[in-house]
C-alpha cells in the first residue's frame, strides 16, 4: 500500500499486543518482523513501528463496522478498535489476509465483535493518537 488516507500511531503497549497475538488458549504467537510491515487485509497496513494505515476504500467500511458493533458490545467502538480487531483476527488465524472487509457480513461482524471486546478489556477506549 503506497498511499493511505488515514494513519495513526498506536500506543506502544498495543503495538506489543499486536506483535504477540493472543490465541484462544492464552498462548502468544510472535509475528516475524518482516510480516509486520505487510498489508494485514486489503486496505489495512500495520508497520513495525506501530503505525496503522487505512486505504480510502476501507475507511468508510471501518466506520460502518464500528457503528454495527456499538450495540452488541455496549462500548464506544471507533475505527481504531475495528482495525485492532482485524489485526488480532488475522494474527490468530481466524481471518484470512485476503479477506475483503465488509460491514454487510454478519459472520465477520460477530468475529470482530469478539476481538473488539478483547481490545477494550486490554486497553479501554483510547488506543492511540492521530499523527
Amino acid at each position: 500500500m503506497v498511499c493511505c488516507d488515514l494513519a495513526w500511531t498506536i500506543r506502544p503497549s498495543l503495538s506489543i499486543f499486536f506483535d504477540g497475538a493472543i490465541a484462544d488458549d492464552g498462548s502468544t504467537a510472535k509475528m516475524s518482523d518482516h510480516e509486520s510491515d505487510h498489508e494485514i487485509v486489503p486496505g489495512l497496513c500495520l508497520t513495525s513501528s506501530g503505525q496503522i494505515s487505512v486505504d480510502a476504500s476501507l475507511g468508510n467500511v471501518l466506520i460502518e463496522l464500528a457503528l454495527e458493533m456499538e450495540e452488541p458490545t455496549d462500548l464506544p467502538v471507533d475505527i481504531e478498535h475495528v482495525a485492532a480487531a482485524i489485526v488480532l483476527a488475522v494474527r490468530s488465524g481466524e481471518l484470512r489476509r485476503d479477506t475483503q472487509i465488509s460491514a454487510k457480513d454478519p459472520a465477520l461482524v460477530r468475529l470482530l465483535t469478539t476481538h473488539v471486546r478483547r481490545v477494550f478489556e486490554q486497553f479501554g477506549d483510547e488506543l492511540g493518537g492521530d499523527d
